[in-house]
């Protein structure tokens, strides 16, 4: 586990100290390719050097850009690359709590209205020796209706067992000279043959 934490810790540091050698930019290299080594996107890089380019095939030297105005694109943004990131980080947290916040509020929504769906509902009165009984009518839920489906059905299960237990123990009444009748006893067969 210690070496784990180690591995952790070394991690970030290694790749931050990581040699940034600037790649061999040149002029004549497209944008596309400048962007690869670099991992600069080409919209940046492009809107950094203050060009309108129709293709990313095209190369710098197109434009008149030198070395130095490239290499000079290149670590400006290297410098402000963190700006972008910090700002699509805080849009994005941004979003994630204002719908958070939008959902929390439609819940409360949703909790009024079935507040009010309680007293919509139409309640009997009844006047009795004792006073007035208010007798609630409500839906039922679907916990209630599926407990009364499971009690039906363990109940019909229940006496389909019972049933089936009373057969097992139960039998039929025999008579035994009715069983005969069906069996070919051999002086059944005798007496039958001589009296054709």
């Amino acid at each position: 586990m210690r070496y784990f934490l180690l591995l952790l810790l070394f991690l970030p540091i290694s790749v931050l100290s990581e040699n940034t050698d600037e790649a061999k930019l040149s002029p004549e290299m497209t944008f596309r390719e400048i962007s690869e080594s670099t991992d600069l996107p080409i919209k940046k890089l492009i809107n950094i050097l203050g060009l309108e380019i129709k293709d990313d095939e095209e190369t710098p030297a197109q434009y008149g850009i030198t070395k130095l105005q490239l290499d000079k694109a290149v670590t400006n943004y290297n410098k402000s690359r963190y700006n972008y990131y910090w700002g699509i980080v805080i849009i994005g947290m941004i979003i994630v709590f204002l719908s958070l916040a939008l959902v929390g509020l439609i819940i409360k929504q949703l909790k009024w209205m079935s507040w009010i769906e309680k007293f919509s509902l139409k309640r009997k009165t009844v006047s009795t020796s004792l006073g007035k009984l208010i007798s609630e009518t409500t839906s039922p839920r679907a916990n209630d209706i599926i407990a009364v489906i499971t009690a039906i059905y363990l109940h019909e299960l229940e006496t389909r067992e019972q049933n089936k237990l009373l057969l097992t123990w139960k039998r039929a009444s025999l008579s035994f000279w009715k069983a005969t009748n069906n069996i070919d006893m051999p002086n059944r067969v005798f007496f039958h043959g001589n009296r054709r």
